[in-house]
């Protein structure tokens, strides 16, 4: 899943099938932490103070859901 509007984006990798919940929405906060909603109503978190950081954004496991997928935020160059 990629989110662009003048904003980070945002990649969710993860295994997919029918029995795996599946991310269907993404808020994205000004302080760069993450709320990702699943196809089962779980809410899941991902924070900015606890990801990797690297010069062109940062990445992290998703927190308070299963499964844990990895998120990765890119910042686009202006």
């Amino acid at each position: 899943m990629i989110l662009s509007a003048g904003l980070p984006l945002l990649m969710l990798a993860g295994c997919a099938s029918s029995l795996t919940p599946r991310p269907t929405e993404v808020d994205f906060a000004p302080n760069g932490d993450l709320t990702v909603r699943l196809s089962s109503w779980q809410r899941c978190t991902g924070t900015r103070d606890l990801a990797i950081r690297r010069a062109d954004g940062w990445s992290g496991t998703l927190e308070g859901c299963s499964p844990a997928y990895r998120y990765d935020v890119a910042l686009e160059p202006n």
